[in-house]
């Protein structure tokens, strides 16, 4: 005789023990029944689930209904008196349990009335937005009489809100009195089976609502039945909801419906209710509306009772209507970046901006540093959260094992509720006809899960080649061995049904491999599951993918595009642990190429300022504060500097202060003398653009002295300009044209070929030169000293042709500055002198020359032309400047905004001279903005002198628009330039401005002589 099994014997003696069950629940009275299922069975579910005999659960879930069934039959063939006063037994099935008698339901209002369970009534979007599309679509339904109406897509997109939205304007608002085109309903009911968190947790009494038993004996009761516990609930409600127009809303059908993975996904798993909702779709003088995260199989092919619909992402412009609800701050196109990210969806874009809010003042450009996480749990007053739907959608999709022994068991019993549908399977398995596709379905779900799992590892789009690697042999513990067996065609079916369940989005790639997205808020969420729960697994994926990117990505990619692999690699090596591999060999070495000369090739040469950016932010464990300590010491105080470098130029001066502060002092305590000459060089020229000058110039000295402790010829020129700058902004202008002469002479010796100063040392050394040159040119504008030299139209002598790129022809004049560099000597000659050096930045150019270095060659070619145009009475030929407009898209192209107000600067006055006010203002709007934004207050003040010296659009420009009036066009709308004056004063004499000083009081002098003259500038 074969001898037994291991598993066979268990098999064998878990069926000894069942039947044991069945004879002792079989003796129990019907109340106590409850209880000792709960007690007895439940344990056994749970330990069957967790062990080699999971196959079992399905058939001890119908034993509990069949020993329920022994119980009511049992009590129902006891004796009973017959007519004759003798007894009878009943053989026919008989009827439930009785239960006890409830009161009588009150009678039927007049009036619509809602239970007070669900929120619906209470429930007011205060944030919602735009869907008129939506709403008209629902009116129509409800005026058209349509049956069922379903609204479907997944958590957090806006069907509750949307229908509550509804119920609120057209029902709730007017109490229920009827509007024009819609008739108003005689009933009204509404329920959820999940309420996605729109009551509190500690509200005990209202907990998640999934069971459908509670819903058909609230709404039983609701509709006048007298007893609601008797079986046939689907149809008895089905004809109390049709008896009168009745608006009934479900929200949330989800629970009650089979999960992606299934056999049937979107089925619905209770007959009571599946029963209800057909008979209602084949009558009802009303309207059902439904909300779930699945379409409904059994609606499809009745496209003239019911539509069902999927609730797309909030429009483009309604996405960014809501993030400025919230006070978010940004130009239009930062917004809708925003919004793209985050997929325009309601609830994400509801955190993103409730925490910018609250932790960046409203600054969209601090979106790099949102958590999803934290930002959920920073808003305890929302109970609708994002990380509720989120575990929903995973405890749904895989349910953890006690669930089926604990869930709420629905009303009337546990035995009458499902006893058909489970006894159906309970005999399919005894038969052996159990369906292949359902027994397989836990495996499907995990498998599901698992694909949401692998989302968790991205920041982007993952690649049909990352996803091959994280599948291939062996499998991560926990992570993909859910997927261990699976073939092509089997993963190509799974993505697509996760696909069709709106959980990822799929795309095609060459050779129709398929890569897969999800939204960030499905990402972040799994992300932090996976790092807290499978630790192991999550650094082990993050490893694969890092070994994968670096060997799979050419070593030096030349574009941006090409380096994008390496950015994720950088992010997937530092999750992975491996931050000084990371930093070493694939930031510095492939995507800096270095950082010593004709190095930083990423930021300097392709502009990828954001992206390096996003690199670096990879290895803080808190931004911009404490960099991993799994990084040597010298490579935490660089990535500092790196950080700050970065947010500087992005216009994050705010956030750059601290890191770039705290590189230099760690440069100094170590001494490497070098670094921290470039740290407080660095430091200085923040501090210049954030207005802090005094700051500026102390550590402007401080990085010469420590330029001069390392001996560093090269550093030490650099620190001299950095220096004469911060001293030119403050006024000193005498001591800055002596740094700078003294900067160029050991330039002439570093570097014999290049006896000038050229990059940005070059530009600020042309700046400080052209400055009396600026000053007069607005003089003559404002014919305050001088007489206005600009001619009329006729007298204007043809202009000659300016090349579109490239220096200008350059009359010959000697050296507009001193021997000493003191001061120039004369402002046409400097503006000569200026355009020489111009003309010689562009005859030296190699290819290593930086994207910020040619921008700001032509925005100083622009600027000495325009001086020396107006100094000498011969107006620009008419449209912008060509040199002016390629340093602003230089700049642009170099990520470089504390430097953009510039250029801007320089188009705005080039503008209007050529007779186009609109174009100069909508220069010196974007400049203003940027500068408030910084801030940056001395550009600040800039703007508003320009603004103010141009007219600012006055219908009688107190400077006298000759420009205008010589070519014969209408003057702009007027406005106001002393305000612009008087707020320009306030900064300056605040941050301690000297440079503009002189100009401030020429503006205002220049103010005075015309309102004298004019009485007031927009005086009729």
């Amino acid at each position: 005789m074969k001898r037994l099994s291991r598993r066979e014997n268990g098999l064998l003696s878990i069926l000894v023990v069942l039947s044991l069950l069945v004879l002792v629940g079989g003796q129990l009275p019907e109340p106590d029944l409850d209880g000792w299922l709960g007690a007895i069975l439940g344990p056994v579910l749970t330990a069957l689930h967790r062990g080699p005999y999971s196959e079992l659960v399905d058939f001890v879930s119908g034993l509990a209904t069949l020993i329920g069934l022994v119980v009511a039959f049992k009590q129902s063939g006891a004796a009973e008196p017959s007519d004759d006063g003798g007894t009878r037994r009943d053989r026919s099935i008989p009827p439930p349990p009785t239960v006890p008698a409830v009161a009588p339901p009150p009678a039927v209002p007049s009036s619509p009335y809602a239970t007070s369970r669900f929120a619906f009534r209470h429930q007011v979007e205060r944030d919602f937005l735009g869907r008129e599309t939506e709403l008209d679509w629902l009116d129509r339904a409800w005026a058209a009489g349509l049956h069922i109406v379903s609204i479907v897509a997944w958590g957090g997109v806006g069907k509750t809100a949307l229908v509550a939205h509804w119920l609120h304007t057209r029902f709730f608002a007017r109490d229920f009195k009827p509007i024009d085109g819609l008739p108003a309903p005689a009933a009204y009911f509404d329920w959820s089976f999940y309420d996605q968190g729109t009551v509190p947790a500690e509200d005990n009494s209202a907990a998640r609502v999934g069971s459908v038993g509670s819903f058909f004996e609230r709404a039983l009761v609701h509709f006048g039945d007298p007893d609601p516990n008797r079986p046939g609930q689907g149809e008895r409600l089905a004809g109390l909801v049709q008896a009168r127009r009745t608006l009934f809303v479900i929200d949330g059908l989800e629970p009650l419906q089979a999960p992606p993975g299934s056999a049937r996904p979107g089925r619905l798993l209770d007959p009571d209710l599946e029963n209800f909702i057909r008979a209602l779709l084949q009558r009802n003088p009303g309207l059902l509306v439904i909300t779930s995260r699945q379409a409904l199989p059994d609606l499809e092919g009745a496209a003239a009772l019911c539509d069902q619909r999927d609730l797309h992402e909030l429009a483009r412009a309604s996405a960014i209507r809501l993030l400025r609800q919230f006070q978010v701050t940004g130009t239009e196109d930062e917004l809708a970046a925003a919004c793209e990210r985050f997929g325009c969806h309601a609830l994400s874009l509801t955190l993103l901006g409730r925490f910018l809010f609250d932790a960046h003042g409203g600054d969209i450009r601090c979106i790099d540093r949102i958590d999803l996480h934290n930002a959920d749990l920073a808003t305890p007053d929302r109970h609708r959260t994002a990380w509720k739907v989120l575990a929903a959608y995973e405890d749904w999709l895989c349910p953890p094992p006690s669930a089926r022994a604990s869930a709420p068991r629905p009303a009337g019993g546990w035995a009458w509720s499902a006893a058909g549908r489970t006894w159906r399977r309970i005999a399919g398995s005894l038969r052996g006809r159990r369906d292949p596709q359902a027994a397989d379905a836990p495996r499907a779900r995990r498998r599901t899960l698992a694909v949401l799992r692998l989302t968790g590892l991205f920041d982007r789009p993952a690649s049909p080649e990352c996803l091959a690697a994280l599948r291939a042999a062996p499998p991560i513990r926990g992570l993909t061995d859910a997927l261990t067996g699976l073939d092509e065609d089997g993963w190509r079916a799974l993505l697509r049904g996760s696909e069709r369940a709106r959980l990822i989005r799929l795309s095609t790639h060459p050779g129709g491999a398929l890569g897969l997205d999800a939204h960030p808020l499905v990402r972040d969420y799994f992300a932090e599951q996976v790092r807290l729960h499978l630790p192991a697994a999550f650094a082990a994926a993050h490893a694969r993918l890092f070994d994968h990117l670096c060997t799979a990505t050419p070593h030096r990619p030349d574009d941006l595009e090409g380096l994008q692999p390496l950015y994720q690699a950088v992010r997937h090596g530092c999750l992975a642990g491996r931050q000084q591999e990371a930093c070493e060999k694939v930031y510095r070495e492939r995507i800096l190429r270095g950082t010593g000369p004709g190095g930083n090739y990423s930021t300097f040469k392709l502009g990828a300022i954001g992206a390096d950016l996003g690199a670096v932010a990879a290895f803080f464990d808190a931004p911009w504060v404490r960099v991993s300590p799994n990084l040597a010491e010298p490579d935490r105080a660089w990535l500092l500097n790196e950080a700050a470098f970065r947010l500087r130029a992005l216009g994050r001066l705010t956030e750059a202060l601290g890191p770039m502060r705290i590189y230099g002092e760690s440069e100094v305590q170590a001494e490497r003398w070098t670094n921290a000459a470039i740290g407080y060089s660095n430091l200085s020229e923040l501090e210049l653009t954030r207005g802090l000058l005094p700051d500026a110039v102390t550590d402007a000295r401080a990085a010469v002295a420590h330029a001069d402790r390392s001996g560093d010829a090269a550093r030490r020129m650099i620190s001299r300009t950095t220096a004469a700058d911060a001293l030119h902004q403050s006024g000193e202008t005498a001591e800055a044209g002596r740094r700078f002469a003294e900067a160029e002479r050991m330039q002439r010796e570093l570097q014999p070929q290049y006896p000038l100063l050229y990059s940005l040392r070059g530009f600020q050394y042309c700046d400080w030169l052209l400055a009396p040159a600026e000053r007069a040119a607005w003089r003559v504008l404002g014919g305050a000293g001088f007489q206005p030299a600009i001619m009329t139209a006729a007298t204007v002598p043809p202009a000659s042709p300016v090349p579109t790129v490239g220096p200008p022809p350059v009359p010959d004049a000697a050296t507009a500055a001193d021997p000493d560099g003191l001061a120039p000597t004369d402002p046409l000659a400097a503006c000569i002198d200026v355009e020489r050096r111009a003309a010689k930045m562009f005859e030296w150019r190699v290819p290593t020359d930086t994207l910020l270095d040619i921008a700001l060659d032509h925005l100083i070619l622009a600027r000495a032309r325009l001086l020396r145009a107006l100094l000498t009475g011969h107006l620009p030929p008419p449209g912008p400047d060509p040199e002016a407009l390629a340093a602003v898209a230089g700049l642009r192209q170099a990520g470089m905004m504390h430097e953009l107000p510039r250029a801007l600067l320089t188009v705005a006055w080039s503008q209007a001279l050529s007779g186009d006010p609109d174009a100069a203002r909508a220069a010196l709007d974007e400049a203003l903005q940027i500068a408030r934004r910084g801030p940056m207050p001395l550009f600040e003040a800039d703007v508003l002198l320009y603004r103010a010296r141009l007219g600012g659009g006055a219908s009688r420009p107190p400077f006298g628009d000759v420009a205008t009036a010589a070519r014969g066009q209408d003057a702009p709308a007027p406005s106001s330039p002393q305000a612009d004056l008087a707020a320009a004063r306030r900064l300056i004499e605040h941050h301690g401005y000297g440079r503009r000083l002189p100009e401030l009081e020429d503006a205002e002098a220049a103010l005075q002589v015309a309102t004298a003259d004019w009485g007031t500038p927009n005086a009729d």
